[in-house]
């Protein structure tokens, strides 16, 4: 009869082997660089506005936009309330939003993110968060008179 003696090297190779496999796989999404975010919406800013931030603020407003896509129109709150009383920064970066610029924007649950570039946060892009008052979906046009449906 055989006997089935490992030698301390092979044991110690196994050992290691089923210690370090598990950590190896596991670690790999971590390294796995993400997917660039893209911004497949496209709009442009029909009007700006402000609004009291929130219910008793006291003389704290926000500035809003009105966003017309293809499709829809929205309604934007930029967010920045001032510290003190009076109206809070504006969007859109270094370069703020103003009527009648195009913008790309993706939309996820009830916010809106811009991708814009701050100077003070770096020479590369980041996304400025702002959130949906109201999303309607635009009327379609009506046929002109003396046209088939």
């Amino acid at each position: 009869m055989r006997s089935n003696r490992f030698s301390s090297s092979t044991l110690f190779r196994a050992l290691l082997v089923l210690t370090l496999t598990p950590h190896a796989v596991l670690s790999q999404p971590a390294f796995a660089k993400k997917a660039p975010k893209t911004y497949p919406e496209v709009g442009k800013v029909n009007g700006i506005g402000t609004r009291e931030a929130g219910g008793n603020s006291g003389g704290h407003f926000t500035h809003t936009y009105k966003v017309e896509t293809e499709s829809k129109i929205y309604e934007l709150d930029c967010g920045k309330a001032p510290l003190f009383p009076g109206t809070g920064g504006e969007c859109g970066g270094d370069k703020k939003l103003k009527i009648g610029d195009d913008i790309r924007f993706r939309t996820q649950k009830q916010w809106v993110f811009l991708s814009v570039i701050q100077l003070d946060h770096g020479p590369e892009a980041f996304e400025q968060k702002l959130r949906i008052l109201s999303e309607e979906v635009k009327p379609h046009s009506k046929p002109q008179d003396g046209a088939r449906p």
